[in-house]
């Protein structure tokens, strides 16, 4: 799908740079068409990008991967995650990977906030930030494969098997105990002072 860019003159010059010079016109100016990022790619060589870089050291600073997960379960709850992937060199039981710990928040834990009056509350709120989890997330680029561990809920695995890759982004659906549609983003990053 494209998308129209303003008719801006920066806007249409920095378009034509950045796209070619084939541009369609649209109530008689001339438009820049943006076309979105390569659509499906291999997830391992997605995921193998992201694992190489957590390898470098860039400027003297440790690189690591800033990760974005959120899920979608079939009973209207949402998750999301943050948190900061590390390169875990690969051993005699198991690839290497980036490996991470995240709070994840969710939407059916909610909150109130005191109104400025102090007799009445403001609220609810989704996503308490006093009820959050703890997950655990392990990439492997070697078998395109994401896996979840509920480590507030005595360290139960989900599994996400076979995921697409598009966009920017790594989607697919969890297996066990919730079958959640679960969408990863990854962030390359150096200096772990900001982490």
């Amino acid at each position: 799908m494209h998308r129209l860019i303003s008719r801006s003159p920066l806007l249409f010059v920095l378009s034509v740079l950045l796209v070619g010079t084939s541009m369609p016109i649209h109530n008689g100016k001339a438009a820049a068409v943006l076309t979105p990022p390569s659509s499906h790619v291999s997830c391992s060589t997605f995921l193998q990008d992201y694992q190489d870089w957590a390898t470098q050291t860039i400027r003297g600073e440790n690189a690591y991967v800033k990760f974005t997960l959120a899920s979608n379960q079939y009973n209207g709850i949402v998750s999301s995650t943050e948190g900061i992937l590390d390169y875990a060199a690969p051993n005699a039981s198991t690839p290497a990977a980036l490996v991470g710990v995240g709070s994840q928040y969710f939407n059916d834990r909610q909150y109130r906030l005191p109104s400025s009056d102090g007799i009445f509350t403001r609220g609810p709120y989704p996503f308490n930030p006093d009820e959050t989890d703890q997950l655990g997330v392990q990439v492997v680029a070697q078998t395109a494969t994401v896996v979840l561990t509920m480590l507030s809920w005595g360290g139960g695995l989900i599994i996400i098997e076979n995921p697409t890759c598009a966009q920017g982004v790594l989607y697919g659906f969890g297996i066990a105990p919730h079958n959640s549609l679960f969408v990863l983003n990854l962030e390359k990053r150096v200096n772990p002072a900001v982490k």
